[in-house]
């Protein structure tokens, strides 16, 4: 029986975010083959799963310490779904990464200094090193291929992300919220959505919510927020664990980001029987496909108008409901386990 170790560390951590939400829904799929012996690394207990093998030590040593557990305990391979960094340490264990984005190279403001500098160290010589590199998007994948030609094509895997239907799922009872779930980063151009609304408040009857992280873009979004009266009407409402409830009853949901990986929240949206309006960058129109409606994220009027016609729009949520269920978790987790079983 061949053993695996998988990095959790992201899958249980407080208040996850997309990295995490992955790591999560892929550790749970990819645990349910039997044929498989799953050793799960973590940096604290979890009930979350069984055979979980927590390494007391938190930063550079965790990575060297579960790089020194994979050699001593003979590993088959490890998976690293989060982390650039352990498998800078593996000597012989073969290893698989995700790539989630290219932020760090392509939209660096803001970003992360020293995720900054472990990315670009460690990406160009684990993109030699790995067995298999998956991506979470078509779009990643382009990117990466452009930012470093020489990779091994035949490496990479486009996996995707999920949605969970039986927890994302449609109500009948709409109220005026225009909803959006980002952690506040510049590079989610919240300020931007806000903005927007502004231009439009008094054509609408509907209220802006926010939900994510404070992050460095959080005090510039609550000055403009504050110096132009939209208290009101704008609710930046912080971390959200459970956000069923706020998907199903938000009439649209506008993701103005500049650069995502893949954009979970759209799918979770479409989903839920939401509107879907966002931005034309990137990996944005794979996920939302032909169900959203989009806008060019550098242009306020134009963020503000599709929001506008978008509101207008008669909904045809069971478009959008059918089109998420082309994303499952089951999938995700059946395009990994072929190349790393």
């Amino acid at each position: 029986m061949k053993k695996i170790a998988i990095d959790i560390r992201e899958a249980v951590a407080d208040n996850p975010a997309g990295k995490g939400i992955y790591n999560l829904n892929l550790a749970r799929e990819l645990t349910k083959d039997k044929s498989v012996e799953w050793i799960l690394l973590s940096d604290k207990p979890t009930d979350l799963f069984e055979n979980v093998v927590v390494i007391d030590k938190s930063g550079f040593r965790w990575h060297l310490a579960a790089a020194a557990y994979a050699k001593r305990n003979e590993l088959d391979h490890y998976l690293s779904p989060t982390s650039f960094l352990t498998p800078l340490f593996l000597d012989d264990t073969p290893f698989s990464i995700v790539v989630h984005d290219l932020i760090c190279f392509i939209y660096p403001k803001g970003h992360n200094l020293k995720a900054k500098l472990i990315e670009k160290f460690a990406l160009p010589k684990l993109l030699k090193k790995a067995e298999n590199i998956f991506t979470v998007s078509n779009n990643t994948k382009k990117d990466l291929l452009t930012l470093f030609p020489r990779t091994d094509n035949f490496k990479i895997s486009v996996t995707h992300c999920g949605v969970n239907t039986e927890k994302f799922k449609p109500t009948q009872n709409k109220e005026k919220i225009i909803l959006t779930v980002s952690t506040l980063l510049p590079r989610k151009n919240i300020l931007g959505l806000v903005q927007a609304f502004d231009k439009i408040k008094d054509q609408i009857d509907h209220h802006l919510v926010i939900v994510g992280g404070k992050s460095k873009g959080s005090a510039e979004i609550e000055k403009y927020i504050k110096a132009n009266n939209l208290s009101n009407r704008v609710h930046m409402q912080g971390y959200v664990a459970d956000l069923e409830e706020l998907y199903s009853v938000a009439e649209l949901f506008v993701y103005p980001s500049f650069y995502e990986g893949f954009g979970i929240p759209v799918i979770e949206a479409l989903a839920s029987g939401t509107k879907v309006a966002c931005s034309d960058r990137s990996s944005l129109p794979e996920a939302g496909g032909k169900q959203a409606t989009y806008f060019n994220p550098d242009d306020v009027d134009s963020i503000a108008e599709t929001i506008l016609k978008s509101l207008k729009a008669k909904p045809n949520y069971e478009a959008g409901i059918k089109w998420a269920k082309n994303f499952t978790w089951k999938a995700v987790g059946d395009r990994v386990l072929r190349k790393i079983r």
